[in-house]
């Protein structure tokens, strides 16, 4: 399994009975967008409030800034398919305003991976326990909803949705079709 996926659930549900409300902030690319249109199709179904933004790339440039979440207060974020170099800002959105964390990032972590974070999922910086390491973001998100799916009857247009939108993620981000990339694809 893919660490951080099983601490990830449960701050969600964590910040669900707290009432707090999720922003998930993705990515503008087809990867990111994917991903952001599973967790948001999850959170949904699961009855959890969220709201989803996704960065204007002329504008607001790549991956999460301060015009994203320096007015959120006391709820969780999720990045996914970005965040990993965000420490800074989302430091903040920790210390200063009561904020859960969670990154789900594909990305080689570098400077400024968040210290604050309450999960990080990323292959790269704790490599998966089953020897995968060649998520997506989008198959991260994935693999983080089969987990909070698991023991619920899900419908199975949701599931079929779910599995077709990491498909589309896994190709347009032209990850190896390999091993559980090729099971999420075939």
């Amino acid at each position: 399994s893919v660490d951080g996926i099983t601490e990830a659930g449960r701050i969600i549900f964590k910040a669900r009975s707290e009432g707090r409300h999720v922003y998930i902030i993705g990515d503008y690319d087809a990867d990111g967008i994917t991903a952001t249109a599973i967790l948001s199709r999850l959170f949904k179904f699961l009855h959890i409030v969220h709201t989803t933004i996704i960065p204007k790339r002329l504008t607001d440039g790549y991956g999460v800034s301060e015009c994203h979440v320096g007015e959120v207060r006391d709820s969780l974020i999720i990045t996914v398919d970005n965040g990993i170099s965000a420490g800074d800002v989302l430091d903040r959105a920790v210390v200063e305003r009561n904020n859960m964390v969670v990154v789900i990032d594909h990305h080689l972590p570098g400077e400024g991976v968040p210290s604050k974070a309450d999960v990080i999922i990323n292959p790269h910086l704790v490599p998966s326990t089953s020897g995968f390491n060649d998520y997506c973001g989008a198959g991260l998100a994935y693999k983080l909803a089969g987990h909070m799916l698991s023991g619920v009857t899900v419908p199975v247009m949701l599931a079929n949705n779910l599995l077709i939108l990491a498909a589309i993620g896994t190709i347009a981000d032209s990850m190896p079709l390999i091993e559980d990339n090729r099971s999420l694809v075939m």
